[in-house]
């Protein structure tokens, strides 16, 4: 989300200040980054890319470009993707799937730390979680995925508006 390396994740992949994951991007380089933030109201947390030094102790720059976040929820119907590296082909590249979004809540700035306020059909795996749900036609950001509800049968997100108030953005 910054060209700083910030990285906006499911709330339950770094569910404390400090803890420290992997962060994997699409040429396969792979950094670690430490949670610096996390949500008491929604299942969101914020990551600092960790770079370290080269042989010749000079600190080695990365380039992120960041993410654009969208304006305004999207629609029901609208097409979005989901862009992820799960479990199930951990070793393999991200992916992608393609869906739509099926509802969204009508008080998108509720509680949604058991269950997201918006609603999609994307296909996800386990591992899923913290990936981005971007708008099929602009490529913004509308929801960071967080679950899949066995019950309801359905993936659910975080809203837009949960982002942007977690982002203070």
């Amino acid at each position: 989300v910054s060209v700083d390396g910030r990285i906006l994740t499911a709330g339950h992949v770094a569910p404390e200040v400090g803890n420290v994951r992997t962060v994997c991007f699409k040429d396969g380089t792979s950094y670690s980054a430490v949670c610096i933030d996390t949500s008491d109201l929604y299942d969101l947390s914020l990551l600092q890319l960790r770079v370290g030094k080269s042989k010749k102790k000079k600190k080695k720059v990365i380039i992120v470009p960041p993410i654009i976040i969208a304006k305004k929820a999207a629609a029901t119907r609208t097409k979005v993707v989901c862009v992820g590296q799960n479990r199930v082909r951990a070793k393999q590249r991200l992916e992608a799937t393609c869906g739509k979004v099926t509802s969204q809540s009508k008080h998108p700035l509720n509680e949604q730390l058991d269950s997201g306020g918006l609603i999609h059909n994307c296909p996800i795996y386990n591992g899923s979680s913290g990936s981005p749900l971007l708008h099929g036609e602009t490529g913004e950001l509308i929801g960071i995925h967080t679950c899949f509800d066995l019950n309801k049968f359905e993936a659910q997100a975080m809203t837009l508006e949960s982002i942007r108030s977690f982002l203070n953005c």
